[in-house]
């Protein structure tokens, strides 16, 4: 339901946009961004989410490339929406507060050029992600290291066999808290910081407007 849902508003979000020039604004500019990455996100997480609950979880059917791509743009795409959505508040802010400012650059360029910007920064920030996922197996248990048994080992005789799944690699720890400490300062503490920040000073601003 999620998936149908989301697929068939974010699509339609996307080609009245599209097929309207007056649609055309900063504001639905912003809108269709989000709406891109949504739709990166439905095509791309809900299938192999539905696959993993449906079908057995394990061997992963799929090659590491599949892997490794699917974790980097999902990655790629949730970066982006959450600086997509701190690039909106700023305009937001920007109108509110120092609206000549704000006017002194066509709004619809400059919506384009944060997004492109946004995006660019996504990308990049997410590439560690493709690098660090790969398939893992379920290693063999200590106490079987010495005593492998026929059909149930790996050719590298420590991990057990047909137990292949994406995530990130089990083998580097300090990676991977390095990777998502990054992840929630820059893409969660920072945003909930800018938010926090502009709604503050575009209610004190609307307050003084008010008051004048």
């Amino acid at each position: 339901m999620i998936f149908i849902i989301g697929t068939v508003g974010n699509i339609c979000t996307c080609v009245v946009i599209t097929r309207n020039r007056s649609m055309h604004t900063h504001t639905n500019f912003y809108l269709f961004s989000l709406a891109l990455s949504d739709l990166v996100v439905l095509f791309l997480g809900l299938p192999m989410e539905l696959y993993g609950v449906i079908d057995f979880a394990y061997p992963y059917q799929f090659s590491e490339w599949v892997c490794k791509g699917r974790a980097y743009l999902i990655e790629f795409t949730s970066y982006a929406s959450i600086l997509v959505i701190c690039s909106f508040t700023v305009e937001r802010w920007l109108a509110i507060c120092h609206p000549l400012r704000s006017q002194s650059s066509p709004k619809v360029s400059r919506a384009y050029m944060t997004i492109m910007l946004m995006w660019t920064i996504s990308a990049i920030s997410a590439l560690p992600m493709g690098f660090i996922v790969k398939i893992n197996r379920l290693p063999l248990p200590e106490w079987a290291l010495d005593q492998p048994w026929i059909g149930t080992v790996s050719e590298d005789y420590m991990t057990v066999k047909d137990t292949q799944f994406c995530a990130m690699d089990v083998d580097q720890p300090e990676q991977q808290k390095r990777l998502i400490y990054f992840a929630f300062i820059a893409f969660f503490m920072v945003p909930v910081r800018v938010r926090t920040s502009t709604s503050v000073v575009k209610k004190r601003g609307k307050s003084e407007g008010i008051l004048k």
